[in-house]
């Protein structure tokens, strides 16, 4: 241990300043407002730390989240040229098909048409 504070070799950081500035101030042969300004250096670095560690994590998931949505962006994009393009589809089928009853509604009506005439002109017995 070096100064029975920190443990030699140990990676200095930011918790560790905190850790040291908590323990300096529980020291008994310490003035009071020594101890209670080693107390505040200790919660102040370890606000510090915490505020860098929200702010890290932030823009890790901002960043994901802007790769997540825009995957997703690019994905509804997709999926909407599908949809209109089915949807176009879909109106053309439908206007055959409408097309496709007129002219076979007029074929029945002129079948109709003849065999009524026909039913007419057939002398009865």
């Amino acid at each position: 241990m070096n100064g029975a504070y920190m443990i030699e070799g140990a990676e200095t950081n930011i918790e560790m300043l905190s850790t040291v500035a908590l323990q300096l101030s529980q020291m008994q042969k310490v003035p009071k407002p020594m101890m209670e300004a080693f107390q505040a250096l200790a919660f102040l670095i370890d606000k510090a730390h915490q505020k860098q560690l929200i702010g890290m994590m932030s823009v890790i998931v901002e960043k994901s989240l802007d790769t997540v949505l825009g995957n997703a962006k690019l994905d509804m994009e997709e999926v909407m040229g599908n949809l209109l393009s089915v949807a176009i589809s879909a109106t053309n089928t439908m206007d055959e098909f409408w097309e496709e009853c007129q002219r076979l509604t007029a074929d029945l009506k002129e079948a109709v048409d003849g065999a009524a005439e026909t039913i007419r002109e057939t002398p009865r017995s």
